[in-house]
């Protein structure tokens, strides 16, 4: 109940102007608070995502280099033999290796991708190609690039 005030020129009391000012003080305050922790969460939020995606990145990126190297490693056994992986589970996922002999050379392209799962549903890949040439059981040369991107020789 608001507080009353008596007037000075009579016995008339009517109720203060600035009742109720604090009350709306403190909800604009809130008000405003709610809205810097909401956007603040929201950042947070966002950043993580970002961690996450990054972190995917390098993981389907390393995926993919091992199945190269495993290809590496099997042609410099027996080349004759090898003729790719499929679905090879390492660490937090998986990786496919194709394989494709060039008719008339020494020279193989190995085409490997990396893949995160969950619960069915692939959430991040990434391909990686090389071109190898193998002699007497030897690496002479290697080739490595990302389609899509410039080659990176090695």
């Amino acid at each position: 109940m608001p507080k009353l005030t008596r007037l000075q020129s009579g016995t008339r009391l009517t109720p203060r102007r600035n009742d109720g000012v604090a009350l709306f003080l403190v909800l604009g305050f809130l008000a405003a608070m709610t809205i810097m922790v909401g956007t603040f969460l929201e950042g947070v939020r966002f950043a993580l995502a970002q961690e996450r995606a990054a972190s995917n990145e390098l993981v389907v990126r390393n995926l993919a280099q091992a199945g190269i190297d495993s290809a590496i490693g099997a042609l410099l056994e027996d080349a004759g033999a090898y003729e790719g992986e499929s679905d090879v589970t390492l660490g937090e996922g998986r990786y496919t290796v194709r394989l494709k002999h060039e008719a008339d050379s020494n020279a193989f392209r190995i085409d490997s991708i990396g893949e995160i799962e969950d619960s069915g549903r692939v959430l991040h890949s990434f391909r990686l190609r090389a071109r190898v040439v193998i002699e007497d059981g030897r690496l002479v040369s290697i080739a490595q690039t990302v389609p899509g991107s410039k080659r990176r020789e090695t």
